[in-house]
C-alpha cells in the first residue's frame, strides 16, 4: 500500500503508537479508594479496632444515659442523664481517652509487627522460564533486600548457567514477599521473581529436556542438572504456570 495523504494515517507509525495503551492520571477519588483497600490490605487489624471503637462511642451516645446529651430531649424520670453539657463532656472524655488508649495500643502492636518483618533475613527463588518451559530454578537463595531482586536473580540465573548475560523480555513478574521458615526454625521473608528468556542458553540448548536446578536449603546446594519434567511438577514452579514471552524486545 502506498502512504499518501488519504491514507497517511494508516501508515504512518506515530498514529499506531498514539492508538496504544498510556498512563491515566490518578484521581482523587481513585487514590482515596486505593488507599482505603490498602489499609484493608495490610492493617485489617488496627481498621477494625477503630471501627469497633467508632461504633461503641455512636452507641454509648445513643444508648448510655450517662452518655446521653442533654438537649435531646427530656429524659425518663429515673434516668440518670447529665443536666449540663460539662458534665456530659466529661462523662464522654471517659470513653473517648479509654478508645484512643486502645487504638493507639493496636497502632503500636501494627508498628510493631511492620518491624519485626523488617528485621526477618530474606531469601529469594528465582524462575527462568523459556516457552513455557522453567529452564533455570535457583530456590532459597539468600537475598540482602527487595531492592536486589532483579539484579541479583538475573546474576544467580547467569551464574547457574555458566554465562555472563541472559536474553529475558521486560515481562518481570515479582510477588509480595511471604513469611517462611527455614528448616532451623528460622523466620525469614521469602520473594519470588519469574524471568521470560527469549533465546535459550547455550549450555541448555543441547539438552532440550533438561533444566538447572538449585535449592540452596536442601542437602545438596550446588547447581545441578534435572529433568524439566521434574523441576516443572514442583508446587512453586507450577504456580506460575506456563509462561510465554510476548512480542517483548529482549533486554
Amino acid at each position: 500500500m502506498t502512504c499518501d495523504r488519504t491514507n497517511h494515517a494508516k501508515c504512518s507509525p506515530e498514529s499506531s503508537v498514539r492508538q496504544e495503551p498510556q498512563l491515566a492520571p490518578l484521581r482523587p477519588l481513585h487514590r482515596a479508594r486505593l488507599l482505603v483497600a490498602h489499609a484493608c490490605r495490610h492493617r485489617r487489624v488496627e481498621v477494625v479496632i477503630t471501627g469497633l471503637a467508632l461504633l461503641a462511642l455512636i452507641l454509648g451516645v445513643c444508648y448510655s444515659e450517662s452518655l446521653r446529651p442533654p438537649w435531646l430531649g427530656s429524659p425518663p424520670a429515673d434516668a440518670q442523664v447529665p443536666e449540663d453539657v460539662p458534665t456530659w463532656l466529661n462523662n464522654l472524655q471517659a470513653v473517648l481517652g479509654a478508645s484512643t488508649l486502645l487504638v493507639a495500643a493496636f497502632v503500636w502492636f501494627g508498628e510493631l509487627r511492620e518491624d519485626w518483618e523488617t528485621s526477618l533475613p530474606c531469601r529469594m527463588s528465582v524462575y527462568f522460564f523459556h516457552d513455557g518451559r522453567p529452564v533455570i530454578v535457583c530456590r532459597h537463595v539468600w537475598l540482602a533486600g527487595a531492592s536486589d531482586l532483579r539484579a541479583w536473580g538475573q546474576q544467580v540465573g547467569a551464574q547457574a548457567v555458566g554465562e555472563r548475560f541472559l536474553d529475558f523480555t521486560p515481562d518481570i513478574v515479582a510477588r509480595p514477599p511471604e513469611l517462611s521458615l527455614l528448616p532451623d526454625g528460622t523466620a525469614c521473608r521469602h520473594y519470588a521473581v519469574r524471568f521470560l528468556l527469549t533465546r535459550q542458553p547455550e549450555r541448555l540448548a543441547a539438552e532440550p529436556a533438561r533444566a538447572r536446578y538449585q535449592n540452596m536449603i536442601a542437602a545438596q546446594t550446588a547447581v545441578r542438572t534435572e529433568a524439566v519434567e521434574s523441576v516443572a511438577a514442583l508446587p512453586d514452579v507450577a504456580s506460575w504456570g506456563m509462561p510465554t514471552p510476548q512480542s517483548s524486545p529482549a533486554v
